[in-house]
């Protein structure tokens, strides 16, 4: 972090495997940007979960 803000990098040769949501989730679970399955898959779960009930 430079001056409180945070820096952010672009990545091209990322290829998504799942929504932006489940990077997202994963990344809220473990307070970082992940691409570890394990923690994917978890958020998956979490995502979907939180589709199916009524709001």
């Amino acid at each position: 972090m430079q001056n409180g803000a945070s820096i952010i990098e672009r990545d091209d040769n990322f290829e998504a495997k799942y929504p932006l949501s489940v990077y997202a989730e994963a990344a809220r679970m473990i307070d970082q940007v992940t691409e570890k399955e394990e923690y994917l898959e978890r958020a998956v779960k979490i995502v979907q979960e939180r589709k199916r009930k009524p709001e």
